[in-house]
């Protein structure tokens, strides 16, 4: 049974940055609805196999209570939607959108859970060399868009899934676009293709350094071109979260060097990188090396620009999902309301701010707006496993403490949780810190 999990859970690792795929829609053509990526299927069979496992032992591991009672809670706030008689873009009813997002929530709790007792259970290096295959090949992918140049027409079978809207695919900057291609991968949006590598760089970073030999040096390149690519999404909240996660992980691991010679390695190792990933970027993007720093400076200035979209979308976004926290602070308007809401709060040219329907744009102001300072105290609370441990002197545990961090600080920016990454590094944490505390297993996951 265990090496069923391991190959289900390697399979979603694998698939976990196919987002743009829809199932479904793919094999059959017409849209469904549906919005099936591929790594929900092994999710779904993980699921099912921990459901029979936990029949026979019929009892709750460490820290699932608090999951358990966030989740009946999320359950209460989508019922608050269920009398609204609000209409939705596509003539989609309150009660109709807050049930599909309530399933799918469930659906990502239950994986990741499932998942974690997995890892606690299941050699970690199946997983690794698929989490370093998915990388490499969803870099490939992200190469051959930036090569065809932006509007080019995606590879076979991407971009079936209608339910994930897809972003620009072309760097905006000043009031014109640049002719520069926003690296998205096989993901729908260049700001989700860099929460994906947030997550999986540093962790096949930290792989490849536990293997010796071309199986190290295959996963250094890898994860070398993960953060140029990383860069190349012009995502500036990846960016902030790249920049966090540096700090959290270079701080422990410089203190953990012996000694000046490994720390002036370690220095000047760092240097050569940075340098390398410049030109392996100036290459992907086809600009001289001397122009990128402007470029860089200006898209970071772009951050506070008054006249961007970009950036009012976020400002209008965070401020009526605000507003509807303050109207209904302790259970929110309800889950999977936001969208209906800003449509009674916003009038004028902030009411079309919006690519295709509303979101917050900050997943802790989701949290808030939908399910109320309880909602969100509760779903804090159950990061609790994912964090108790990782401060333990492992290079492994810390660089997934840098990875879990960045992917949260980035989703101060945005708030499309429905991404199997993002669990599945959740999960990678939960297990991880049961281990550090002796409860399973023997083998870390990392």
């Amino acid at each position: 049974m265990d090496q069923i999990r391991t190959w289900l859970l390697a399979a979603a690792v694998f698939l976990s940055p196919f987002a743009s795929v829809g199932v479904l829609h793919a094999l059959t053509g017409r849209d469904l609805g549906a919005g099936l990526q591929p790594a929900f299927v092994p999710l779904l069979l993980l699921i099912f196999m921990e459901f029979l496992r936990r029949l026979r032992e019929r009892r709750l591991a460490p820290g699932e209570a608090i999951i358990l009672v966030a989740l009946l809670w999320t359950a209460l706030a989508a019922s608050l939607t269920w009398s609204v008689t609000d209409m939705g873009l596509a003539g989609e009813r309150p009660w109709s959108k807050s049930l599909k997002q309530l399933v799918q929530w469930v659906f990502f709790v239950l994986a990741a859970v499932a998942a974690a007792r997995a890892m606690e259970r299941i050699s970690w290096r199946p997983v690794e060399r698929a989490l370093s295959i998915g990388l490499l090949c969803s870099i490939l992918v992200a190469v051959a868009a930036a090569i065809s140049g932006p509007g080019a027409a995606s590879l076979p079978g991407l971009d079936t899934n209608p339910s994930i809207a897809s972003g620009s695919d072309e760097l905006y900057l000043g009031h014109s676009f640049t002719g520069l291609s926003r690296l998205r991968g096989p993901m729908p949006e260049p700001l989700m293709f860099g929460s994906y590598l947030l997550a999986a760089v540093p962790l096949v970073a930290a792989a490849a350094m536990a293997r010796r030999g071309r199986a190290r040096w295959w996963r250094l390149a890898t994860a070398l071109l993960g953060a140029a690519c990383l860069i190349a999404t012009w995502s500036r909240g990846a960016w902030l979260g790249a920049a966090v996660a540096t700090l959290v992980m270079a701080v422990p691991l410089l203190r953990a060097a012996p000694g000046r010679p490994r720390l002036r390695s370690l220095c000047i190792g760092g240097i050569a990188v940075a340098g390398a990933g410049l030109l392996t970027l100036s290459f992907l993007l086809q600009v001289a090396p001397w122009e990128m720093a402007d470029l860089f400076l200006r898209r970071a200035g772009q951050s506070v620009a008054t006249h961007d979209m970009s950036n009012m979308t976020r400002f209008w976004s965070w401020k009526v999902a605000w507003e509807g926290f303050l109207q209904a602070p302790i259970a929110g308007q309800g889950w999977g309301s936001y969208g209906f809401f800003y449509f009674r709060q916003v009038t004028g040219a902030a009411s079309g701010a919006h690519f295709g329907w509303p979101v917050p744009n900050n997943f802790a102001l989701l949290l808030l707006a939908e399910s109320g300072i309880v909602g969100l105290s509760l779903w804090s609370l159950s990061l609790w496993p994912a964090l108790r441990g990782l401060g333990a002197p492992s290079m492994r545990r810390v660089v997934l403490a840098g990875a879990i961090v960045g992917v949260l600080v980035q989703m101060a920016t945005f708030s499309q949780w429905n991404l199997p990454h993002i669990w599945l590094l959740f999960a990678a944490g939960i297990a991880a810190g049961t281990l550090a505390s002796g409860q399973a297993g023997v083998e870390e996951v990392g």
